[in-house]
């Protein structure tokens, strides 16, 4: 690690950049949670039954927290949901049969980033990255000097593993359960001829096109909206944060860093545990709650109700810990070694 620190004597925080990628299950859902009886098969009880889907996302940013790039990897050369909106992702999208990272994909994520960072710096940067195969490629790119960190130090070094892909994929399942929520609210207060608009519409529509705007489990293209929301909701701040606690730079970098917090001071990172909270605050207050649990039934109900379409709501004894619980699945190893079976 001392050799690393080294190699980046004399270059300014805002030019060094870390590169990591992380697995996102977009449409894993709680255990038991507020979700319709009709998607019970695919995202209540066994690990056989959790959603699957996966992208891979690809963050970058550097030591100040002034400049974030952010892609992901699909399976998908292109997904059925990108149809009428190729135009408009709002993130960098690549596939890979795997979606997963390779040379190929590495290529041209690295030939989009330096076209980013010419919009941003004319200097030359240090891209800090884990010593993963797909990153190896023969030729380097003028501008961009590649730095791999030790073998087996990405934990306790690595930017990006002090807390900041876990914040963004936090702030990603608020911002869905804030959104399904919002779209289950909608459809209670319809009338009878719209939704049965809304049904022929989606009757007609082709599998993996409807999304969270229609009351289902994000599609790839919600999962970029999100995803790149939620990471443009870190602050600055709280980035600095996590490369201080990374200690992989040397003393008058990180000087430069101390410095950027006493000069606009903030308050200290959220716990984990006030997201929980706050979802099942959002549980508790979310209008269509109640919904096929013996209150009654009407022409406005949420489709396909049986009596068991909210399988928990935020009043339950158990809410909090199934949210927390949700919210952590992901960084279980073991867990995600079963979703990938």
């Amino acid at each position: 690690m001392a050799q690393l620190r080294e190699k980046l004597t004399g270059v300014h925080p805002s030019l060094i950049i870390n590169m990591d990628e992380a697995a996102l299950f977009y449409q894993l859902a709680p255990t038991k949670s507020y979700v319709l009886s009709r998607d019970a098969r695919t995202v209540r009880g066994t690990d056989m039954q959790r959603a699957k889907a996966r992208i891979t996302v690809i963050f970058s940013v550097n030591a100040t927290g002034t400049f974030k790039f952010l892609s992901v990897i699909g399976s998908a050369a292109k997904p059925v949901c990108f149809r009428g909106h190729l135009n408009e992702l709002p993130i960098k999208y690549y596939n890979q049969r795997n979606g997963w990272m390779d040379k190929v994909v590495f290529r041209k994520w690295r030939e989009d980033l330096m076209a980013a960072l010419r919009d941003f710096s004319p200097s030359s940067v240090v891209l800090i990255m884990d010593n993963a195969s797909g990153h190896n490629l023969p030729l380097q790119i003028t501008g961009l000097r590649e730095e791999k960190l030790p073998a087996n130090t990405t934990a306790k070094h690595q930017p990006f593993d002090q807390g900041l892909i876990n914040t963004t994929k936090t702030t990603y399942k608020t911002i869905a359960m804030s959104r399904k929520l919002a779209v289950f609210s909608a459809q209670m207060d319809e009338l009878s001829e719209e939704k049965a608009r809304r049904l022929a519409v989606e009757t007609l529509a082709r599998p993996g096109s409807l999304g969270l705007a229609a009351g289902r489990s994000p599609h790839v293209l919600d999962a970029m909206h999100i995803i790149k929301g939620a990471f443009d909701e870190v602050p600055a701040s709280s980035i600095v944060k996590c490369w201080l606690r990374a200690k992989c730079l040397l003393a008058d970098a990180t000087e430069v860093l101390e410095g950027l917090l006493r000069d606009s001071p903030v308050a200290d990172d959220p716990p984990a545990e006030s997201a929980a909270e706050s979802i099942v605050q959002m549980l508790r207050d979310a209008p269509s709650l109640g919904v096929g649990h013996g209150n009654g039934s009407s022409s406005n109900e949420l489709d396909a109700t049986t009596g068991d379409d909210l399988l928990i709501d935020g009043d339950s004894p158990d809410a909090l810990a199934v949210v927390r619980d949700w919210l952590a699945e992901e960084d279980r190893i073991p867990s995600l070694m079963q979703l990938l079976d």
